[in-house]
């Protein structure tokens, strides 16, 4: 069964996270934790406001930094109270969980993946301001760049023009095994019938010279006959697009050159992309290359939601020491 850790902290671009979930091809059957976050360096077995009656530094006293705090855990637990009975509206026979913890909110996040194990992280790509106090503004980034699980990022819905047909699926694909694990991560999902799935394989430097240098993933696609790396791509892109229309799905396979940042960018604009597929790594002439920029620059700027698909729980710790 799919686990899904959701972080929420009540904002509008959280409750829209939570609604975008259902166009994400999720499964009937699935187990949910909600997590809300307060935002505070005081935890729940601290906060006795008379304990610190006596303390204070400077003309802010101790008993009203407990009293905040207290103020914020019990509106963590209703946001998480709240978004769990959201979510088993639109999933009904979903297992659904409500969790609410004192912390710091990326510190928060990355312990409970690495105590749960989740299949796949999903949260805002922006929160409630200082103000509220339960901040998830750049945490989506820190958590992208730490967390090593599969993480989809809920941003700007497409055009307004696109509202109405059906769901359109960008797979961001060079032939690595990274891309690979991307493309199989959206070909599973339960989609609509109608559902578009695109492949965008971006010809730059890099994957032309992949052609030069093989890895197993593109010498599994080359012939000794090809002559330059449009061969090899051409004849993947035409695989991959055959299994797509298998499923039962609308199937688009192409390849543009230039910039994989500002190509994919464009690409999902234009084509009114619900969703961007991609892997966390790509292809280079030295076999692997950390992607981090790419999957950043989507996760930030793209107009619509963004999975970054990773290697499941692997023999290395799940999460990067650093918070």
């Amino acid at each position: 069964m799919l686990k899904i850790l959701i972080t929420h902290d009540g904002s509008e671009c959280s409750e829209k996270a939570l609604e975008d979930l259902r166009k994400a091809g999720m499964p009937p059957q699935a187990e949910a934790v909600v997590l809300t976050v307060a935002d505070t360096f005081l935890n729940e077995k601290s906060l006795n406001a008379s304990d610190y009656a006596a303390l204070s530094i400077g003309n802010y006293s101790m008993e009203e930094a407990v009293n905040e705090a207290q103020g914020l855990v019990r509106e963590a637990k209703t946001i998480a109270k709240k978004a769990a009975q959201t979510l088993k509206k639109y999933f009904p026979s979903w297992t659904v969980h409500e969790e609410s913890v004192s912390n710091f909110p990326v510190s928060a996040i990355i312990d409970k993946i690495q105590s749960w194990r989740p299949d796949l992280v999903v949260m805002g790509s922006h929160g409630r301001s200082a103000a509220g106090r339960l901040l998830f503004g750049s945490v989506s980034e820190r958590i992208l760049s730490h967390v090593h699980c599969n993480l989809r990022i809920f941003r700007n819905r497409r055009k307004e023009k696109y509202s109405e047909a059906p769901l359109r699926v960008l797979v961001a694909f060079d032939g690595s095994e990274e891309s690979e694990i991307a493309f199989e991560t959206a070909l599973r999902r339960d989609w609509p019938k109608g559902t578009a799935i695109r492949l965008l394989t971006v010809m730059d430097t890099r994957l032309s010279l992949a052609f030069i240098f093989p890895t197993a993933p593109i010498r599994y696609w080359m012939r000794d006959k090809d002559k330059d790396p449009a061969s090899w791509i051409k004849r993947m892109l035409a695989d991959q697009k055959k299994r797509i229309k298998q499923k039962g799905f609308i199937a688009y396979a192409e390849t543009i050159q230039g910039d994989p940042k500002r190509v994919l960018l464009k690409e999902a604009e234009e084509w009114g992309a619900d969703c961007i597929f991609l892997g966390t790594r790509g292809l280079s002439h030295k076999g692997r290359m950390i992607a981090g920029s790419v999957s950043t620059a989507l996760a930030t700027h793209a107009q619509c939601s963004v999975e970054v698909v990773h290697r499941l729980w692997e023999s290395a710790s799940c999460c990067d020491k650093a918070r």
